[in-house]
């Protein structure tokens, strides 16, 4: 009797532990019903993005940082990228769409830099000549050889030609002029007409060769083609 009891415990406790072993089996994934693929992440969007645009492609890098911030709205490196593809693009009618775009990214450590550049560029764009220049001098100040990682071209030439400018729209010339000797081995006097002369050419001014001597060093550097000279 002992021994049929102990029978009968084996068989009823074999119930439980066979179970769940059942159920483990069933939830296992086969051949035949694989498990589901997980949801595409914003990573590969953001890449082809970045490498469209450093080929020049732009409206392909906006489509695909669009995508990316579609499936990560909140994705800060999709919305540097976002903004920097509308920037490229010339769009004048999408200025504070970007300044609202680089605003999300000064306070991010990694995108900060390009963040400012960024904000420089389309504030001078929009005629805020001030804040243009204290967001070039934000930037030179945290990286005095600034360069963009996906177009090497725009670099810290570009910025001191943003402030080089901005400060002479602003008519504040003398330092229109010392932004601009970092760059340039023009000498100007503001005191010796003999020194008003750009590439050989004579200007009534101290103010008229400084605008001839900006606009040469602009078509030297700015290969970005968003900064128009005075």
């Amino acid at each position: 009797m002992i021994k049929m009891k102990l029978n009968e415990n084996i068989l009823n406790n074999s119930k439980w532990y066979l179970f769940p072993f059942f159920l483990l089996l069933l939830a296992c994934p086969t051949e035949d019903n694989p498990p589901e693929p997980l949801p595409p992440g914003p990573e590969d969007y953001i890449q082809e993005g970045w490498a469209d645009l450093s080929a020049g492609s732009h409206e392909d890098a906006l489509d695909n940082f669009d995508v990316a911030l579609t499936v990560d709205p909140e994705n800060i490196e999709a919305t540097m990228g976002k903004a920097w593809s509308l920037l490229f693009l010339d769009g004048g009618n999408t200025l504070d769409l970007m300044k609202y775009l680089f605003e999300k990214g000064v306070s991010d450590s990694t995108w900060s830099a390009d963040a400012y550049c960024g904000l420089s560029i389309v504030a001078f764009s929009q005629g805020n000549y001030t804040t243009a220049i204290t967001y070039a001098d934000i930037l030179l100040s945290a990286d005095p050889i600034y360069v963009f990682e996906y177009f090497s071209e725009i670099d810290f030439h570009d910025i001191l030609l943003v402030k080089t400018q901005a400060q002479f729209l602003s008519q504040n010339y003398m330092d229109a002029y010392t932004t601009l000797s970092s760059i340039s081995d023009d000498s100007l006097d503001p005191a010796n007409v003999e020194s008003w002369e750009i590439n050989g050419i004579s200007y009534p001014s101290f103010e008229s060769a400084l605008a001839a001597l900006i606009a040469s060093v602009t078509t030297e550097y700015d290969s970005g083609g968003f900064i128009s000279y005075p």
